[in-house]
């Protein structure tokens, strides 16, 4: 308990110093994204994911990361080797990428330090990565319910391209992409294995206590 308090008190410290609202790649994967005991959800995440947990975006430069504290402007506040903090651009859309994209007028106005066509896009060359709370909830139907969480991870941002999930900040390669959706169903068929594993419990267990029963009756 008390290594977590310590953990959490350094994570504050190093966020609101002199790196301003940065942090370490390594601390970032150790953070624990249930809420606090209070219900609230720490500054540098986006705020609540659900009733029990918060939910956190990283954008990564090297080591680096910086925290994405709003979902709807798409932004970071990055500090620059002069110290001076300015907010970037994070959007790495494919050119032909039919989402809202953010406006920029040069390189260095995007995180990415690539302006195409007068969008930020994706930079190749670029040490970049995201971070972000991954849950996979497996299966779900109105009398059993299978959940499980998987803390953060890093990995490719949304729309780069990808083999496989395990390369994908959100575990989740979509059409050769990563895409940003963590929420990610379990198999249908794992779901009726486990299902009927938990009902042949039960219905062992049931059938254990008919036993006894009927033999202390009998004594």
């Amino acid at each position: 308990m008390y290594k977590k308090i310590y953990f959490i008190a350094c994570l504050l410290i190093v966020v609101y110093h002199a790196y301003a609202e940065t942090i370490f790649k390594s601390d970032v994967l150790k953070i624990d994204v249930d809420k606090e005991k209070d219900g609230s959800c720490p500054p540098y995440s986006m705020g609540a994911y659900d009733s029990k947990a918060c939910s956190y975006r990283f954008f990564c430069r090297d080591e680096v990361c910086y925290p994405v504290t709003n979902n709807s402007t798409n932004t970071v506040e990055f500090t620059g080797k002069n110290g001076q903090v300015e907010t970037y651009n994070i959007d790495n859309w494919s050119v032909d990428y039919e989402a809202a994209k953010r406006p920029c007028d040069k390189d260095s106005d995007c995180f990415s330090n690539k302006c195409t066509k007068g969008v930020c896009t994706l930079n190749e060359k670029a040490e970049l990565t995201q971070c972000m709370d991954n849950y996979n909830y497996n299966y779900g139907n109105e009398v059993i319910h299978f959940s499980y969480k998987i803390s953060m991870n890093c990995g490719k941002a949304a729309h780069v391209k990808c083999s496989e999930d395990s390369e994908c900040a959100s575990n989740n390669c979509k059409d050769g992409e990563c895409n940003n959706d963590n929420y990610k169903p379990m198999k249908e068929s794992h779901a009726l294995l486990y299902s009927l594993l938990i009902i042949g419990g039960l219905v062992l267990v049931l059938i254990i206590c008919i036993y006894l029963c009927c033999r202390c009756c009998r004594h």
